[in-house]
Order: C-alpha cells, then sequence, then structure tokens
C-alpha cells in the first residue's frame, strides 16, 4: 500500500469517525430539545393550572361581592317601600322614585339618581324612617310604662319595642353602601386579577422548585 493509498484510508476513516460524531450530536441535540420542549410544557401547563385556580376564587368573589350588594338592597328597598328603588351603578347606589300623578291625573316616572345626589336622598330617607321607628318604640314604651303602673300589662310589647329598635334603616343605606362599591369596575378587576397573581407566583416558585 502507497503512501498515497493510506492516506486516502486515514482520511476516509476520519470522514466517517466525524460522521458519526455529528450524526450523535444531532440525536443529542434533538433528545435536548424534546427535554425542552417537556419541561416548557409543564412549566405552562403549571402556570395556567395557577391562573386557573386563581381565576375562579376571583370570580367567586366578584359573584359574592354581587350576592352582597343584591341582598343589601332588597332589605333597604323594603324599608323605603312606597317610595322608590335603590340599585347599582359604577361601584356606587341610585335611587329611583316610585311614579307620581301630576296635576292631570297621569303618571310621572321618577327620574334615577346617582352618585351623590343618590346617597344623599337615601340617607335622608334612611334617617326620617329612623326617626318614625324612633317615635314608635318611644310610643310603645310609653303604653308599656303605663300598663305596668296600673298593674296590668301589654301582650307583645317587648317584641314590638326589639323589632323596631332592630331597624336602623341608616345601618341599611351603609351597608348597602359599602356593598356597592365592591361591585364597580376597579373592585371587579381588582378582585379577580389579586387571585391571579398570586396563583401565577405561587405556580411559578413550584415550577422552579421542581425543575
Amino acid at each position: 500500500m502507497t503512501i498515497l493509498a493510506a492516506g486516502y484510508g486515514l482520511r476516509n476513516l476520519a470522514g466517517k469517525g466525524m460522521a458519526s460524531v455529528a450524526k450523535a450530536e444531532s440525536v443529542e441535540n434533538q433528545q435536548q430539545l424534546a427535554i425542552d420542549q417537556a419541561k416548557q410544557g409543564q412549566t405552562t401547563q403549571t402556570l395556567s393550572t395557577g391562573t386557573g385556580i386563581g381565576a375562579s376564587f376571583g370570580v367567586n368573589k366578584v359573584l359574592d361581592n354581587a350576592k352582597t350588594a343584591k341582598d343589601a338592597n332588597a332589605a333597604l328597598n323594603k324599608s323605603f317601600t312606597g317610595q322608590g328603588t335603590v340599585g347599582n351603578s359604577g361601584g356606587g347606589l341610585t335611587f329611583t322614585p316610585d311614579p307620581t300623578l301630576n296635576a292631570a291625573g297621569e303618571s310621572v316616572a321618577g327620574k334615577t339618581l346617582t352618585g351623590v345626589d343618590a346617597t344623599t336622598k337615601i340617607n335622608e330617607l334612611a334617617a326620617t324612617a329612623d326617626l318614625a321607628t324612633a317615635g314608635e318604640v318611644a310610643e310603645v314604651a310609653q303604653v308599656a310604662t303605663e300598663a305596668v303602673a296600673v298593674g296590668g300589662e301589654v301582650a307583645g310589647t317587648s317584641a314590638v319595642v326589639a323589632e323596631a329598635g332592630a331597624g336602623a334603616v341608616a345601618g341599611q343605606a351603609g351597608a348597602a353602601t359599602a356593598a356597592a362599591s365592591g361591585t364597580g369596575t376597579a373592585a371587579t378587576l381588582g378582585a379577580i386579577a389579586a387571585p391571579v397573581a398570586i396563583g401565577l407566583g405561587v405556580a411559578f416558585l413550584l415550577s422552579e422548585l421542581f425543575d
């Protein structure tokens, strides 16, 4: 074998060796790519799960806020029977007076009040209702006192006093105002965003710990 032939042989061997190395490197790269994609998929799934859990808590909070506001308005509307209806808009209360009759005997719909106007009107009606309640309590108490003074008894007096004293309409108005603040756009977004952020944070930490 001549030196030239030996050189060709060695070059062929080197080429085959380099081809084998390149093939092995290619396989290794493909395997590493698959591993990286699997890790990325797992991370994405973990973050998605954390986001979903956080969002579910946020949505439930929003629904609870809406129910609280609805219940608070219902209690206040019961106290305002025959005067108007309390509602919610933009994180605040609204008040729509009941229809009235004009000089021609026609029913005229009340104009819906919003913002400060609604709050002022509601507080005025609540104060008036509470004054009337206080008068009723004083009257019932006076009757009871007089009855006891002459040795008599008034059936149900204690229950009437308790019921009248417990229905503070101003308290209902305060509860409705507080509940309405939880239904505004900013409050709604905050109620959802906060648990979503927490869920993402926890998911990211778990992903890093088990990476």
